[in-house]
């Protein structure tokens, strides 16, 4: 579900013929074109060193493009919705890196868009997952996993 843009990584069962779980099968049983696009040691360092609220703020400008891309903005909605709301309400104010300038955060931000620009759909809201909190994590995989209908049962947000 969701190939290529919201997969999971391939099925290495499924390519020898050994998978057997079908549809509950957590990984993609359709072929993979490239490879998962990885960030640059720079670029894992600039990323390691962002907020939760940094990595939400330039997270959600492209994954708006992707979804806007593959023609899926209606679609991942709720994942839309979520990401704005803790954005706004759900974090507690993080203060600048210490000694980074505006001017170095914006040319940290330069150095990361090569890459994001290349990421699928699922690849970038895997990097925004592993800085939110375990809380919020799981309330955004519920919603993604509805958007891609892996689950039954719509989720309500408050």
């Amino acid at each position: 579900l969701g190939h290529p843009e919201l997969c999971g990584r391939p099925c290495i069962r499924f390519i020898y013929g050994t998978c057997f779980k079908g549809q509950s099968c957590e990984f993609c049983h359709a072929p993979h074109e490239t490879a998962k696009v990885k960030m640059d040691k720079s670029q894992r360092q600039i990323f390691e060193q962002m907020s939760e609220s940094e990595v939400l703020s330039f997270a959600l400008t492209h994954l708006q493009r992707k979804c806007q891309q593959n023609g899926m903005l209606d679609q991942m909605a709720l994942v839309f919705v979520a990401l704005r709301r803790h954005l706004r309400f759900g974090l507690q104010p993080s203060p600048a890196t210490p000694g980074t300038s505006r001017r170095t955060q914006q040319q940290h931000l330069r150095i990361l868009v090569p890459a994001v620009r290349k990421m699928s759909l699922g690849r970038l809201l895997e990097l925004v997952q592993q800085k939110v909190e375990p809380g919020f994590r799981q309330e955004l995989q519920k919603l993604i996993d509805h958007a891609v209908g892996r689950r039954k049962g719509a989720p309500r947000l408050a």
